[in-house]
């Protein structure tokens, strides 16, 4: 019986956790309330850690811009680390800090978002866990953005890149490039941000809320430029070779 309740606790985790993926929010947290339900049960604190995790995410997805509710995925992400932490899981341990990271981000306390992402960065670089260099990286730049520290959003952007890059994570290398697009638009480099931009719109391998963000960059774009220069950036960025195009910004955003 305990081997049977283990593979379905399991097994409404991974349905959850494919609802999630799939963005249908509803089922994805009935299965992993019910996954989280039966860990607990069992004692598999691994399971219950996963699970939090998952929830918060959930919640994230549920209710995005709705502060209430990012405090709800707060309490989730902390009862995720302090699980991580007390059976010794440094992986999970810089995915939660990530996400708590994240999560104040989203609530505007940057202090503590920083303070996450920093220590998320640290223990990723001890595990060697690529992923998730680059995607705090990036998120540590898109933070140093708001803050307006230019020189140090272009380096971690930059970074974030090269690793996603050389991981071969072509979906968070087109998501990195989004974030130098607005780093770009920022700095009033508006015709380069339109190629950018431009290019991560046409690329397969763009996630769908990238996808978005960038259209609405660029109808932006398109009412502040003039016509002839807005359509010729783009044209360009449509046109852009990929690995060279990275090798560009690279060099463009590591060297300075």
């Amino acid at each position: 019986a305990v081997n049977v309740c283990w593979d379905e606790a399991w097994a409404l985790y991974a349905l959850g956790l494919a609802a999630y993926n799939l963005g249908d929010y509803g089922p994805a947290q009935e299965f992993t309330v019910q996954s989280l339900g039966l860990h607990r049960q069992l004692g598999n604190r691994h399971g219950e850690a996963a699970c939090l995790n998952t929830l918060g995410l959930i919640i994230c997805g549920l209710y995005e811009g709705q502060a209430d509710k990012y405090d709800e995925a707060c309490i989730l992400f902390e009862q995720n680390l302090a699980i991580r932490r007390a059976i010794g899981d440094r992986w999970g341990e810089a995915t939660a800090l990530h996400n708590l990271g994240y999560i104040h981000f989203k609530l505007g306390q940057y202090d503590h978002a920083r303070n996450n992402f920093d220590a998320s960065l640290e223990i990723s670089k001890l595990v060697g866990s690529l992923t998730m260099l680059a995607a705090t990286g990036m998120w540590r730049g898109v933070l140093a953005m708001e803050q307006r520290d230019y020189a140090a959003a272009r380096k971690a952007l930059g970074e974030s890149l090269r690793i996603a890059h050389e991981n071969g994570a072509t979906t968070r290398v087109t998501d990195v490039m989004f974030r130098m697009g607005d780093l770009l638009w920022r700095q009033g480099q508006a015709e380069r941000a339109v190629e950018l931009l431009a290019f991560v719109l046409h690329h397969p391998a763009t996630d769908d809320r990238v996808r978005e963000g960038a259209e609405l960059m660029l109808a932006e774009a398109r009412s502040h430029l003039a016509p002839h220069l807005f359509e010729t950036a783009q044209t360009r960025g449509s046109q852009f070779d990929h690995n060279r195009l990275v090798s560009e910004l690279l060099r463009g955003m590591l060297a300075k």
